[in-house]
């Protein structure tokens, strides 16, 4: 039977606008947007435009490797069904390239790949080059300076070139002679190195284009010692800014900095002087030589960006204790999200530094936190936490309460528990709760919730959730995001 008023332009499920504005909210993933398209055609029109620019495109120069190869793309843009020239993708992954847009001659070896350079390059946004080869550093320069005017976003990870001999000229690089100009639109830019010298030019040459940098990340995927290649690479953010200009980099509020093998001071007094205006900072390091030495360091560059920062991820990496001072007498004024993993944190007092957090996220690693300890539970703290996760802990009814006094007001639950009265309990406490995922030790205990008995005994209990939008049951396993 037809619902009435489902085929009419005043049902406002049909309005353009209205569908155009539900897109642009809904949180982007494949299967979701391919279900809305499904829908009707008015649905299939209104968020092909918002799929084509939040969905990336993985393109190919190599037949076996996953993605559309050049050629058979260079195909679908000139195909009317598809409609690229009206609504083009702007998101792209080169990988797995083999091919130069000319040699060292200045001859095209394939023409399909200048082709594709020409007319998809002015319309990315945001580029990841994994795994290619672009075989000269005009080539890289060609497509980063040239071919796609209006990036926004670059990721360089594991670039292959030949020519090395200009590498480690830092301070040679002069802009002036060379006639170049700056990106003005790039805003975002990461890198990922198999190789500490993998990035095809100059550092300084790759970084100069850039001044309007907010968002910098950094790691690795090879074995050594990456604190003093990344010290020098901040070395050169700092020589830039103080030989060309002081508004290079003077947005940047997010840095990423993960897979670093040690905690040197060098690199904290770098960051220091940078004094970077972050908002968002995430600091991976592990294997530290000197416990003593690394936690000076860490609540040096934590004190340097107390004040300003509003997101903050630590990943720690080594097999040492936890810090049972941690953030050592620092304040966050700003900050709303905390995420550990690791060996990190001990017990809850950390949280008193943090007033106005809304997110927490605990990934212990096998490390259980205690959530209770003495001196602590009486402690008077107000928190306006609305989201909390915790991995590898099972709590118990007693540990419940005790978070239910700390985090009053949580929405959003990820957590283990130790039997099913665990999860009465909790239902009873977070009433408000409208994304709850539990997990428990075993497979009986997951099998438990799956029965007839389990199911039943779940719903008198959630009668009361009528907020409830989202419950998951089963082993959690998450681990810390990593962009590139």
């Amino acid at each position: 039977m037809e619902i009435q008023g489902i085929r009419e332009h005043k049902n406002p499920m049909l309005n353009h606008v209205v569908l155009e504005r539900i897109f642009q909210l809904a949180e982007f993933d494949t299967k979701s947007f391919a279900n809305y398209r499904l829908v009707c055609k008015e649905w299939y029109e209104s968020s092909l435009q918002t799929w084509r620019k939040k969905g990336w495109i993985s393109i190919t120069t190599c037949h076996q490797h996953h993605g559309v190869h050049v050629e058979d793309f260079l195909q679908l843009l000139k195909s009317p069904e598809h409609r690229f020239a009206a609504r083009p993708f702007h998101k792209y992954i080169i990988n797995q390239w083999r091919g130069a847009i000319h040699d060292k001659d200045g001859e095209s070896e394939n023409p399909a790949i200048l082709q594709f350079w020409k007319a998809v390059g002015p319309l990315m946004t945001h580029l990841n080059l994994k795994s290619s080869h672009f075989y000269f550093n005009d080539n890289f320069r060609k497509v980063i300076f040239e071919l796609t005017p209006n990036l926004k976003s670059l990721a360089v990870g594991e670039i292959v070139y030949i020519r090395r001999d200009d590498l480690f000229h830092v301070y040679d690089f002069d802009p002036q002679q060379k006639g170049l100009k700056v990106c003005q639109h790039l805003t975002e830019l990461k890198v990922n190195l198999v190789e500490f010298e993998s990035c095809p030019m100059m550092w300084k040459e790759l970084l100069w284009h850039f001044p309007n940098m907010e968002i910098f990340e950094a790691t690795r995927r090879a074995p050594g010692p990456f604190h003093w290649f990344l010290c020098e690479l901040l070395e050169i953010f700092e020589h830039l800014r103080n030989t060309v200009g002081s508004h290079y980099f003077k947005n940047l509020s997010e840095l990423h900095l993960l897979q670093l093998d040690t905690f040197t001071p060098e690199l904290a007094l770098v960051l220091q002087r940078l004094q970077f205006p972050l908002k968002v900072l995430t600091f991976g390091f592990g294997s530290e030589r000197g416990i003593k030495r690394a936690k000076k360091m860490l609540r040096l560059v934590l004190k340097t960006h107390a004040q300003t920062l509003e997101e903050l991820i630590l990943v720690r990496e080594e097999e040492c204790g936890p810090y049972e001072d941690f953030p050592f007498g620092i304040q966050f004024p700003k900050l709303t999200k905390f995420r550990s993993s690791g060996k990190l944190v001990n017990n809850f007092k950390f949280v008193q530094h943090m007033p106005n957090l809304e997110y927490l996220f605990l990934e212990q690693e096998g490390h259980r936190i205690q959530l209770n300890k003495v001196g602590w539970r009486n402690s008077v703290v107000n928190l306006n936490l609305t989201e909390f996760k915790l991995t590898d802990k099972f709590c118990t009814g007693r540990e419940l309460k005790f978070l239910g006094k700390l985090m009053p007001n949580l929405t959003k639950i990820s957590l283990g528990l130790r039997n099913k009265e665990c999860f009465k309990s909790l239902c009873s406490i977070w009433k408000d709760v409208t994304d709850l995922n539990i997990y428990s030790r075993d497979s009986d205990e997951d099998a438990y919730w799956k029965s007839k008995e389990g199911d039943k005994f779940m719903k008198e209990n959630i009668d009361n959730l009528i907020e409830l939008r989202s419950l998951k049951v089963g082993k959690l396993v998450e681990y810390p995001e990593c962009m590139l």
